[in-house]
């Protein structure tokens, strides 16, 4: 089992049984449309911010399967 799954289960616990969503006023995911939206490009805008983030999250990938 993944590190990150552990930690993933074990923090979404916590979170539950200590009541984080009242004491931090955290609001918890309410109403979810069922079905997928027709798929878009996202505004260009938005493609240097996206790049970046992509950026540095593939070296933050490769670096943790070495």
């Amino acid at each position: 089992i993944p590190a990150e799954l552990i930690l993933v289960i074990a923090g979404t616990l916590i979170s539950k049984f200590m009541c984080f969503h009242d004491s931090l006023i955290v609001v918890i995911v309410g109403f979810t449309p069922s079905g997928l939206k027709a798929p878009d490009l996202p505004p260009f805008e938005l493609v240097p911010n996206i790049l970046t983030s992509s950026m540095i999250l593939s070296f933050i990938c490769a670096a943790s399967t070495l």
